[in-house]
């Protein structure tokens, strides 16, 4: 048995042949001391993955080669990334194994456009089985058990089935389900997974934190009693915070791209985000190019910043004003080509800046869906031939930018939301809802 795979076994990880080979191809002219090293890094990578005990392939070795190669040089090192929507990692939480899985392991079809009403339940399942592990995680609740003491001072967090199947009541105790309408207007159920229970609250129930509207979960506290759950107080999930997902998670990449590893921990990024320290990024939304008062305060910025270009512009729509106009396809591509020859009188911006496009709830395209497809190509083609950092993404997106994880979402959604409120919040204006929300998404 060769060094590298005994070495690899001993560490629990099984690795293939041909992944073996070429491993071993790599650290062949090293010295001892620094194929140890190098070893330690690549299997301390493959071991922060989701899955070790299959055999490894030559193409997860090569990553891990690539990402924790020993050179200091970062020269040529790519450190700006946008994933769209499409193609950020699709991720399924497995409660045995208590890890997320991606879905080719787990040999899931890939996500269609049109899919069966089977699948909305699906998500919701999936959705809940997240959360509930996180719960059980947050020290303040407990499951049910036979020693009273055991939960001394913890919440007690019941599936709606085990309320079901109590002839008595059952006082002080939690649910977290899905806020739903199942019969008429007015009247709210509580589900999850195994069942669903009327809920009943009264003025006297404490909303804490968020906006409470049907279809989001809830922590719900209260008695049951005959099929009907009494809340004395409706909350959001608390937050689970980066730290201790990590204690958990490792560094498994939630966020995109072909790494296993999250690029957030990366030594050689880190390194460059120390160096491009002063970059600015430049956000704007309701961009809208149609308008020539627009176009002009768009210059102006431009002007003011051509003699120390922002690293990345960030331009979110609605980039046409009149959202209903039959020519909406006419009035974007006209905006764009004001906008490139805007851009054409300021080279510096043209050659160091990205410009990112996001398209806002009411551009060209599917509308009322989230999430929203890029621009089309055959409005945009001629711009991005002329402009080479422009890059149309779809709404949302994610932008890596060395360890830096940012989400971009365009969309009213304070305004979507309110529609559907079970109950008003406290009248403190719209910013105040504004940042309520935030805070509670965040």
């Amino acid at each position: 048995m060769s060094t590298v795979k005994k070495y690899f076994k001993l560490r629990g990880i099984n690795i293939g042949s041909d992944a073996l080979h070429y491993l071993e191809s790599v650290v062949t002219d090293f010295t001892a001391g620094k194929k140890r090293t190098f070893i330690e890094e690549v299997a301390s990578h493959l071991q922060k993955q989701s899955e070790i005990s299959r055999n490894i392939s030559r193409a997860e070795i090569e990553i891990a080669v690539k990402e924790f190669s020993l050179q200091d040089d970062v020269s040529g090192t790519e450190f700006f990334w946008v994933y769209d929507a499409f193609s950020i990692p699709q991720l399924f939480y497995d409660v045995e194994k208590k890890h997320y899985l991606h879905a080719a392991t787990l040999n899931k079809p890939p996500p269609l456009l049109h899919e069966t009403a089977d699948f909305r339940n699906f998500a919701f399942v999936e959705r809940y089985e997240a959360l509930f592990q996180r719960m059980l995680r947050n020290p303040a609740f407990t499951r049910p058990s036979l020693d009273r003491t055991k939960g001394d001072g913890k919440f007690t967090l019941h599936l709606i089935e085990e309320l079901l199947s109590s002839s008595i009541p059952i006082h002080n105790t939690v649910v977290l389900a899905m806020l739903s309408s199942l019969q008429e207007p007015g009247k709210y159920h509580l589900e999850d997974p195994t069942g669903a229970i009327q809920l009943e609250y009264n003025a006297e129930t404490s909303f804490t934190g968020g906006l409470f509207t049907e279809n989001i979960f809830i922590l719900a506290e209260g008695w049951y009693d005959e099929k009907v759950f009494h809340a004395t107080g409706l909350g959001m999930p608390p937050a689970e915070t980066r730290s201790e997902s990590d204690k958990l998670f490792g560094n498994f990449n939630f966020f995109g791209g072909s790494s296993q590893v999250a690029l957030r921990v990366s030594p050689k990024l880190k390194k460059l985000e120390d160096k491009y320290e002063d970059s600015m990024f430049v956000i704007m939304a309701d961009v809208w190019l149609d308008r020539p008062e627009v176009l002009e305060k768009l210059e102006a910025v431009f002007r003011g910043l051509a003699d120390s270009p922002p690293f990345c512009f960030i331009l979110c729509g609605d980039f046409i004003s009149e959202t209903e106009n039959m020519n909406h396809a006419e009035l974007l591509k006209t905006g764009l080509k004001s906008l490139q020859v805007i851009l054409q009188r300021y080279p510096g911006i043209m050659q160091q800046s990205q410009l990112v496009f996001v398209p806002g709830p009411m551009d060209i395209g599917i509308t009322g869906i989230l999430p929203r497809p890029r621009l089309p190509k055959n409005l945009t083609k001629d711009f991005e031939a002329t402009i080479a950092k422009a890059i149309f993404t779809t709404n949302p997106c994610r932008i890596q930018f060395c360890t830096r994880e940012i989400v971009v979402m365009r969309e009213d959604i304070l305004t979507k939301m309110c529609r559907t409120l079970i109950k008003e919040p406290i009248p403190d204006g719209r910013e105040s809802r504004f940042k309520n929300l935030t805070l509670n998404v965040g």
